[in-house]
């Protein structure tokens, strides 16, 4: 649930983004932002598990089958073990979820800054269950908006299209 990079001076790995989720969601949890978890943007990852960690190891390569498990992460605002703290993380099975979560989150946050607030934004993955529940989770927080980008890129198909326009037909009589 992040991404890394490699501070060249120092041969160490930083933390440079943290994927942001909706941890009550199973499917959008970002390990990093779970309660209790206190690890920043711009801290450096020391070691996984004890195991130190330089710019040449892949930091997955040390979390190999630890899906669900507890993790021991060693980190420190500095490149080096003098002050460092650890922190226990639960990894998750893949970062898809959560990147396309960030996606969505940028492109709805783009539309509103440059509408001031006035347009919506709903990406509909596909036309199956999962982009049903995609859609209806976005739509009725912005049904007080001026207008609404329907993005389907990328959209997968399927068969529920017909409910999704039937929803977006619809007249909002009370707000």
């Amino acid at each position: 649930g992040v991404d890394f990079a490699v501070d060249r001076g120092s041969n160490k790995v930083k933390i440079a983004r943290i994927l942001r989720g909706e941890n009550w969601d199973n499917d959008l949890r970002s390990p990093f932002l779970d309660p209790g978890v206190d690890i920043k943007e711009g801290e450096y990852l020391l070691a996984i598990n004890g195991q130190p960690l330089t710019g040449d190891i892949n930091p997955y390569a040390l979390t190999e089958n630890t899906v669900g498990k507890k993790v021991t992460l060693t980190v420190n605002s500095r490149p080096d073990m003098t002050g460092s703290r650890e922190v226990v993380i639960k990894p998750i099975s893949s970062e898809e979820t959560l990147r396309y979560y960030n996606w969505v989150e940028n492109e709805r946050r783009f539309v509103d800054s440059v509408s001031g607030g006035k347009i919506g934004y709903v990406h509909i993955p596909d036309m199956d269950s999962y982009g049903l529940t995609r859609f209806m989770k976005m739509f009725y927080s912005q049904t007080r908006k001026e207008g609404l980008v329907v993005d389907v890129r990328y959209n997968g198909g399927g068969f529920v299209s017909s409910l999704i326009l039937q929803r977006l037909r619809q007249e909002l009589i009370v707000m």
